[in-house]
């Protein structure tokens, strides 16, 4: 069950409840926030594991092109940007727990209203793909359908993902917090 229908089913409860309500209440915005560390620090493993698993190719391969030598370095700082971007998130969650239940919700509020262009995610975005390109050419090089196709689907994979994912996730995110703060604002 979602941690918002929990503060639902609290609000709409009678008044006769064992727990008080802010009591349920703060431990419902406790689940909230230990609910995004969790979901923050799994992200930040499986890309690192990501950035594991692709060191682990390069250990492997033998690349031949130039092509490929300036991918894997394109590819591998990305990921050392993306690592970067991850536990820099993962450490703003950390400190949230900091915080008082007043000022998450505040600064919750705040973030769900103003949404800033993260410059460094859309080069990092850029770099995977530019550095993806050029580390498969020296497999598709020989065939122009494969190359066609290959390029055709990086872009495509790279539209999607920034153009249809990215704001659909934070679209997802902001109704979640409005949510959460209009059931705040009520209890008021």
């Amino acid at each position: 069950m979602d941690d918002f229908d929990v503060m639902k089913k609290v609000w709409n409860s009678n008044s006769n409840s064992d727990v008080s309500t802010p009591t349920q209440i703060h431990s419902a915005i406790k689940k909230f926030k230990q609910k995004k560390k969790r979901n923050a620090f799994w992200v930040t493993a499986s890309f690192i594991l990501c950035a594991l698993a692709f060191i682990v190719v390069l250990i492997l391969l033998r690349p031949m092109e130039w092509t490929t030598i300036i991918g894997v370095i394109s590819i591998l700082i990305a990921f050392i940007l993306g690592i970067f971007q991850k536990l820099k998130s993962l450490k703003s969650i950390t400190k949230t727990e900091l915080k008082s239940n007043k000022e998450f919700l505040e600064q919750m509020v705040d973030s769900a209203q103003f949404t800033k262009t993260n410059w460094l995610q859309i080069f990092t975005i850029l770099l995977f793909a530019v550095g993806y390109a050029l580390f498969i050419y020296e497999g598709i090089k020989d065939s122009f359908i494969e190359m066609c196709l290959s390029y055709l689907g990086i872009i495509l994979f790279s539209v999607f993902m920034y153009f249809v994912f990215r704001p659909y996730m934070r679209t997802v995110s902001q109704h979640k917090v409005k949510k959460m703060t209009e059931i705040i604002q009520d209890l008021k």
